[in-house]
């Protein structure tokens, strides 16, 4: 009777399962990926954060009930949007809604909504109806945001005097000092800033006006460069849609036991 060594049996053994392997490979198609480029902008978004931030999560959330993953790469905003119009990147977010990007971008339906309200010192006594009141006012405000058009074109025709910085953390830190009178600043980012980066003492001194300056929403943006993205939004309004039927496309903020509250009228 032929003998057979175990060392040979061992190496028919290994070719036989790299065989298998390869064919069950063969057998199974690559998923689908897509990149998208952001900037770092908390609590919405952040290489910093879980699931690099909550409005990263609801979009990789809506991306996988259609099957597909997503890569995301964090560099400066004007780089972000700028490679992503080339079509070297998928797409970016998170955006607002520009009539100027719709040439260069398709765009998914509303992700999530803002609100934006003139926040100022408790000790500072404030009250608006029109622009014209703001108009002995100092106003921070964000530099590189598009704010609402008639506050754009009052600040451009010098009918408010403006002053613009980097980050909504100087904007509140201009505000504390006496340096401006009101921050300009969507309610959810003020909120979580001052729970991350302030003390119970100095939130205490801030609030902010009920009247609505202005609201928008923020979408994903993909490029119209690439061929299959008109495919991809659909794709991915599809599982935007399932997600937000299902309660689980709400974006989770961080929270702190003193909260700011808007001004009693």
């Amino acid at each position: 009777m032929t003998q057979i060594s175990i060392e040979t049996t061992s190496k028919h053994l290994k070719l036989v399962l790299v065989f298998l392997a390869l064919c069950l490979s063969a057998g199974s198609p690559a998923k689908e990926t897509v990149r998208l480029a952001a900037g770092e902008w908390k609590p919405y978004v952040s290489p910093s954060m879980s699931n690099y931030g909550p409005f990263s999560r609801i979009v990789t959330d809506a991306f996988a009930l259609e099957g597909i993953d997503v890569v995301y790469g964090f560099f400066p905003w004007k780089r972000s949007i700028l490679i992503a119009a080339q079509g070297a990147w998928d797409g970016t977010l998170p955006w607002g809604l520009q009539k100027e990007r719709t040439e260069y971008f398709y765009h998914s339906e509303i992700i999530t909504e803002q609100r934006y309200f003139f926040f100022h010192l408790k000790s500072f006594q404030f009250d608006w109806e029109s622009y014209s009141d703001l108009s002995n006012l100092i106003i921070g405000a964000s530099s590189g945001y598009h704010y609402k058009k008639e506050f754009q074109d009052s600040e451009k025709e010098n009918r408010i005097k403006v002053i613009r910085v980097g980050t909504e953390s100087q904007l509140i830190k201009l505000l504390l000092a006496g340096r401006i009178q009101l921050a300009l600043i969507e309610r959810r980012i003020a909120q979580d800033l001052m729970c991350r980066s302030f003390s119970p003492q100095e939130i205490a001194q801030i609030t902010y006006h009920p009247k609505l300056q202005s609201e928008g929403g923020l979408h994903l943006l993909l490029s119209k460069k690439i061929e299959n993205n008109q495919v991809l939004i659909d794709k991915f309004n599809r599982g935007l849609k399932q997600l937000k039927t299902s309660g689980k496309a709400n974006l989770e903020f961080l929270a702190c036991s003193q909260q700011v509250s808007a001004t009693h009228r």
